[in-house]
């Protein structure tokens, strides 16, 4: 868990979360392709980026005492990152995350989902870096698909996604295979 904005407020914290999450990424990615040994070569982690509202301060007791975060911001952030494997992504974010950005990175909403203990749906954007032009297209695309599967259209958004799901890029394909299975589901039992 890493914060920004306390003790002391500052106005862009959402922009240094993100470089964080983007150094960690590219330093991680570095050390797979250097293969110094067995652990780095297999080594991926998944990271979850949410803004919001938490409760900062000592939490503890007179033996112990440890600064915290604490809130349903944190709770969020944490069902975010145990999405990341899911979508095969190795950065995700909220809408809320990418609406806070002074400067929005390459980024693709991949889908809606209703974390736990959320009661309304939270959009998962996936962040990429490095962005090359086919993933450029491929996100294009997904976009395109995406528009179809939330228009109701699930008959072509299946055939959109499970074209997608051989993308090389395992974000797209994994996130297409996911919403490929959800479509064959719902058109097979439209929603009222």
């Amino acid at each position: 868990l890493a914060y920004w904005g306390a003790p002391e407020p500052c106005s862009d914290a959402a922009d240094r979360a993100l470089r964080a999450a983007l150094e960690i990424q590219r330093i991680l990615r570095a050390r797979r392709e250097a293969a110094a040994d067995d652990l780095d070569s297999w080594l991926r982690i998944g990271i979850g980026l949410h803004c919001g509202l938490g409760l900062v301060g000592h939490v503890g007791s007179r033996s112990y005492r440890d600064y915290n975060l604490v809130g349903d911001s944190v709770n969020t952030t944490a069902r975010v990152e145990g999405q990341t494997k899911n979508y095969a992504a190795s950065i995700l974010a909220t809408g809320e995350f990418i609406s806070a950005l002074t400067e929005s990175p390459a980024h693709l909403l991949v889908d809606r989902v209703q974390v736990k203990g959320k009661a309304k749906a939270s959009e998962l954007h996936a962040v990429f870096e490095p962005f090359s032009d086919a993933l450029a297209l491929a996100c294009q695309e997904y976009r395109m698909v995406f528009e179809q599967y939330t228009a109701g259209d699930f008959s072509a958004a299946i055939s959109g996604f499970e074209r997608l799901a051989l993308d090389p890029s395992d974000t797209i394909s994994t996130s297409a295979k996911l919403l490929a299975v959800r479509c064959r589901d719902l058109a097979s039992r439209p929603p009222e």
